[in-house]
């Protein structure tokens, strides 16, 4: 078996994702109370959504680390800098910046 280092496929990545997201909600409704089948609390869907989700991200990382799939492709952070930058600068009411932007965008990626 291969190691997991040398796995860099998306399934894992994304079973890591739902994971961490799994885990993060659970961490939030744990002041929240569960309650029982029959009389549910405010955390009671919150809580079984985590379970799901968490079930969900161990499904994905076991088939990424087992199976394998398709490797990640290149991550282009300039693009999301300027996505970024230009909603932040722009806001809403400039749209002939925001057709510029998007031309330098394209730019960018028909270029990398």
């Amino acid at each position: 078996m291969k190691s997991i280092a040398w796995r860099g496929n998306v399934d894992f990545y994304s079973g890591v994702l739902l994971v961490a997201i799994a885990a993060v909600a659970l961490i939030y409704i744990r002041s929240l109370t569960i309650g029982t089948v029959l009389q549910m609390g405010p955390g009671y869907f919150p809580f079984g959504l985590a379970l799901v989700l968490f079930g969900m991200g161990l499904c994905l990382i076991v088939k990424g680390i087992v199976v394998g799939g398709s490797p990640v492709g290149q991550f282009h952070l300039l693009l999301v800098v300027v996505l970024q930058l230009d909603r932040r600068l722009v806001g809403d009411d400039g749209d002939l910046l925001h057709l510029a932007c998007g031309y330098l965008l394209l730019h960018l990626r028909v270029e990398n």
